[in-house]
């Protein structure tokens, strides 16, 4: 098509608008294409609604797309939708314009386009506008470069965003890698962490069995034990002694001794002698005058009140057969020495005015009541004690037996404590016992470990000497308790 054709064109769709602009003055339209595209066709449009519709770059790339329908704009004057319609019918694209004003009615103008065999006098502009029409082809030419350089440019940035996503790409690869190599690493640990419990789990396993096996030997050894005092029982039953045989094996002489059924009395008064019955009777010799009472082998129970109020009793020796005391020597104001049986398993509220006992014989005795010993201010416990229960706040310092696990809140009011235990069960009873805790050196940080667990402990604080720990107790009071390591000179107390 020359220049004039080109010029034809112009003038035919200038004309078409001027006919019409009234008419749809009040009108927008929206530009459809309603025909699928070839790739030049593609082109083509992308052009045109560059330049007459100033198209964006979505615009561009849903042409691009070829599927149709396509609104290619909305909300369009009729001037400026008919040429973007004229010109895409120029190319042979159909397209048509919808009138939304309409409602949606099909279009109110179809542009058709220009042919050149049309009469030119028909069509052909007047002289005076050949200029403004090549400006106006000028200006098309410019626009159609703008939007090229445009695409141009927008290909760059597609560029430039696939390289990106591909180094993207690329670095989720690596993550990729390295995050199959840390779960393979944490397989491996995890792996580890199994075996290292299993081989516990065995340890355990066989550190129970070694206890069985060492509880079985002790049970063994305690049975052997109890045979050979059985033995030695039946022995003494086989060979039994007179009374006066008895009295003269205390290096006393029988004929100073007035002899009864199951006891004698010196001529004096001042001394009992019970003989091997199984007990002593329920306040048998209640308020009587002794001086001495010697309780021979044979007797197993000493009953309640049996020797209460003997107010001249100023010292006691018990066979070991004994098992049990009850309250036994309540009031006895004098009492000064006790001799305690090994065998002894229980004891009441026995010696209330005794101020030192020695249970460190009664290797029987597990379970300790400081009731038994209200006002003793020095005891020793064997080595078997395991529990002690009741109070006493006269003692100011006792040595706590490796066998010692548990004892209850404020039992004591010591101001020293040594414990020799390294299985503690009531960690907070015990600081509410004493001002200061001596523990063997590497049992303080498992013994401080549990103490931050419990509620009832305030506060604890490492201090240059120790550890300054404070605790509330059942009497809303705030205790306080210094720990420290067992001197060096008392740490083999209970070494054999």
């Amino acid at each position: 098509m020359g220049i004039f054709g080109v010029f034809a064109k112009v003038h035919k769709m200038n004309k078409e608008i001027e006919q019409n602009k009234e008419k749809y003055k009040d009108d927008l339209f929206t530009v459809v294409i309603t025909s699928s595209l070839d790739d030049r066709k593609k082109s083509r449009a992308a052009s045109i609604v560059k330049t007459w519709l100033g198209g964006s770059s979505s615009d561009i790339k849903e042409l691009m797309k070829g599927s149709v329908p396509i609104e290619v704009r909305k909300h369009l004057s009729y001037e400026k939708a008919y040429k973007a319609i004229f010109n895409l019918k120029d190319e042979y694209i159909d397209a048509e314009l919808v009138n939304e004003t309409a409602n949606g009615s099909s279009a109110a103008v179809v542009a058709e386009p220009y042919d050149v065999s049309e009469t030119p006098e028909e069509n052909a502009p007047a002289t005076d506008n050949v200029g403004q029409l090549a400006q106006v082809e000028l200006e098309k030419a410019q626009a159609e470069k703008a939007a090229a350089q445009q695409a141009q440019a927008e290909l760059a940035a597609a560029k430039a965003e696939l390289e990106k996503v591909q180094a993207e790409k690329a670095a989720a690869e690596q993550a990729r890698a390295e995050l199959a190599a840390a779960k393979a690493e944490l397989e491996k640990v995890q792996a580890e962490k199994a075996a290292a419990e299993q081989a516990r789990a065995e340890l355990a396993a066989a550190k129970a069995e070694l206890e069985k096996v060492q509880a079985e030997k002790a049970a063994a050894q305690q049975a052997q034990a109890e045979l050979a005092a059985a033995k030695a029982e039946l022995k003494v039953k086989t060979e039994v002694l007179s009374p006066q045989e008895q009295i003269a094996s205390l290096g006393d002489s029988p004929n100073v001794y007035d002899y009864y059924e199951n006891y004698a009395i010196s001529k004096d008064g001042e001394k009992l002698v019970v003989f091997g019955n199984d007990e002593i009777e329920k306040m048998q010799f209640r308020e009587r005058s002794f001086e001495k009472v010697v309780i021979l082998d044979g007797v197993k129970s000493i009953g309640r009140g049996a020797f209460s109020n003997c107010q001249e009793l100023t010292e006691v020796i018990i066979a070991d057969s004994v098992i049990e005391v009850k309250n036994a020597f309540n009031g006895c104001g004098a009492l000064e020495k006790v001799t305690m049986p090994a065998g002894l398993k229980t004891i009441g509220y026995s010696f209330d005015k005794l101020e030192s006992i020695d249970l460190s014989r009664c290797s029987k005795l597990k379970n300790v009541d400081l009731g038994a010993f209200s006002n003793v201010k020095n005891i020793l416990l064997p080595d078997v004690v395991e529990r002690i229960i009741g109070h006493n706040w006269s003692i100011r310092e006792i040595k706590l037996p490796p066998s010692f696990k548990k004892i209850g809140e404020e039992t004591l009011k010591c101001y020293r404590i040594y414990c020799y235990s390294r299985n503690i069960e009531s960690p907070v009873n015990l600081i509410t016992c004493c001002a200061n805790l001596y523990l063997p050196q590497d049992m303080i940080k498992s013994f401080i470990d549990l103490l931050q667990i419990e509620d009832d402990v305030t506060k604890i604080t490492e201090e240059s000497n120790g550890w300054l720990v404070k605790c509330r107790c059942s009497r809303h009071c705030e205790l306080k308790c210094t720990i420290r390591p067992i001197p060096e000179e008392k740490l083999y107390v209970y070494d054999d």
